[in-house]
């Protein structure tokens, strides 16, 4: 996985709906983290957001970190189902999406089987996501690696991305998750 062959999926981190999920103070401190260290990759970004009206805007600890903050509008619980996210998630020549976001058995899990269904190779981010319930999020998390999500955690992947102490990041990322 690299810069070239990745896109990052944030799902509908939102300002309503955040404070709802369990152990809300953890999954915002790894999200955080995870958004910092897929930045100083140059990870290309795609942010949802689900009905933002009634729901509100993403957190600001996570569109504070992205640069050029930007996100598709969707109303629908899979990602894959709102034609603007389609063409964008398309645009990116590579096959990886690594994905965080809530809820876990809702839109994250739908948008993960379409994208296994499309031959993505999808990582799902297990500190990173989250539902109100921890057993949705369990089972859920369950299902997405039956189908063949690989299951993983933000620290393991910047550091497989980063490769070696000599990446030009590595001394940053290091700061970032300590």
């Amino acid at each position: 996985m690299n810069k070239d062959n990745t896109v990052l999926l944030i799902i509908d981190l939102q300002e309503k709906l955040v404070p709802a999920m369990d152990n809300e103070k953890r999954l915002m401190n790894t999200c955080e983290r995870a958004v910092k260290c897929f930045q100083a990759l140059e990870i290309p970004t795609i942010v949802t957001q689900q009905y933002t009206k009634g729901i509100g805007e993403t957190v600001p600890k996570i569109k504070d970190n992205i640069k050029g903050f930007s996100y598709i509008e969707k109303n629908t619980f899979d990602c894959m189902k709102t034609e603007e996210f389609e063409n964008e998630i398309n645009k990116h020549k590579g096959k990886n999406v690594i994905v965080m976001g809530i809820e876990s058995h809702i839109c994250v899990e739908q948008t993960v089987f379409s994208l296994l269904n499309r031959d993505f190779n999808v990582i799902i981010l297990a500190d990173c996501i989250a539902s109100r319930s921890a057993l949705n999020n369990d089972y859920s998390i369950k299902l997405m690696e039956r189908a063949g999500g690989i299951i993983d955690t933000y620290e393991s992947v910047a550091y497989k991305m980063l490769g070696s102490s000599k990446h030009p990041v590595f001394k940053e990322i290091s700061k970032i998750v300590k």
